[in-house]
């Protein structure tokens, strides 16, 4: 039995054709990569531009709830999904280009290897994982000569939340913002924890605990020496949490009253339009205004952000998050990996 792992991967520049097809296994995980082109199904000729990779590794079929439903289990799910992200990687470097992930619309499957199998799979209802989703406002401030002059003592702030923002990776934000954090009150990020909760405003519902858990991400996201931290994160492992530090920086930068000191004062220079008070859907608008709000789909373990690319699921899957195919439907053979045509 095979647990089956589907994501995206799309590269700016487009790569070279000599890389369109091409399969390697990475810690006992099979990976397959084809190429796809938006609106014209497949991409056979000339360069590159997004992969759709499959990663299989093999499982024992998880215990079944008492509703008849399966939860996939995290540690092959999570091999898979390193397996994918390091043959982005590869495939970028040796391409010298840059990549970005995301889960296909079906993000994962269950397929049988023996008819024994699919014996057991077909008993099985689904699964109980469901796609995420996430809340975050991104209104552009009203310009004022006011607004323009409370910042000019925090220069630096200003230009580090701009080198946030010039960032197309939540890691590459999340490192500016903690230095912004670090400037606004001169002490290294790993002491802020009572002290941002304290100076933060109370409407966005910000804990101690969900401070620290920023903090313990500092070190791994920033170093990769061993003496420093026991691992490595990247960015999948902040994508989840970055609009929630990108508000309270905002919130620091326009609301501190002392730049560069130990200070938790506030002042009044600006009001968000909106707001989250947590990391799920729910948001709070400002009566009579219109803040733009950004909704954020994440796959069913959270971890990558869901693309429109199909993929052709086959009869007897046991399908994550979607209606079982049964074995006697009628779908078309095809290569597992294959993705579904866009009309």
């Amino acid at each position: 039995m095979k647990l089956l792992r589907f994501a995206e991967i799309a590269y700016e520049p487009d790569i070279a054709a000599t890389w369109s097809h091409w399969k390697i296994t990475i810690d006992e995980v099979a990976v397959a990569l084809q190429p796809y082109r938006r609106g014209g199904g497949h991409q056979d000729g000339g360069r590159v531009s997004l992969h759709v990779v499959q990663a299989s590794n093999q499982i024992e079929l998880p215990e079944i709830n008492s509703e008849g439903l399966i939860v996939i289990p995290d540690g092959p799910r999570r091999m898979c999904e390193s397996a994918i992200e390091h043959a982005a990687n590869m495939v970028a470097v040796l391409n010298r280009t840059s990549r970005r992930i995301s889960s296909t619309a079906l993000a994962a499957a269950i397929s049988a290897d023996t008819p024994e199998e699919q014996v057991q799979l077909d008993a099985v209802r689904g699964m109980t994982h469901r796609n995420n989703l996430a809340l975050a406002f991104a209104t552009p401030l009203k310009p004022s000569i006011a607004l323009f002059q409370s910042l000019n003592d925090r220069m630096d702030g200003v230009a580090l939340v701009a080198e946030a923002f010039a960032h197309n990776t939540s890691s590459g934000r999340m490192r500016e913002f903690v230095r912004l954090f670090e400037s606004a009150f001169q002490r290294q990020f790993s002491t802020l924890g009572k002290k941002l909760a304290q100076t933060l405003h109370a409407r966005f519902g910000y804990t101690r605990e969900e401070i620290q858990e920023w903090i313990a991400k500092r070190d791994p996201l920033t170093h990769a020496d061993s003496r420093t931290t026991k691992t490595i994160l990247f960015d999948t492992d902040v994508r989840g949490i970055i609009h929630r530090v990108e508000q309270a920086a905002l919130d620091v930068l326009f609301k501190k009253t002392d730049w560069g000191t130990w200070s938790s004062s506030r002042r009044e220079s600006w009001t968000p339009e909106g707001w989250t008070s947590g990391s799920g859907p729910a948001g709070v608008g400002v009566f009579g205004t219109s803040p733009t709000r950004v909704l954020m789909l994440s796959d069913p373990f959270n971890v990558y952000p869901i693309s429109s690319t199909t993929v052709t699921p086959q009869p007897g899957w046991l399908l994550c998050g979607f209606p079982r195919v049964q074995p006697n439907d009628d779908i078309a053979e095809s290569d597992p990996v294959r993705p579904k045509e866009e009309k």
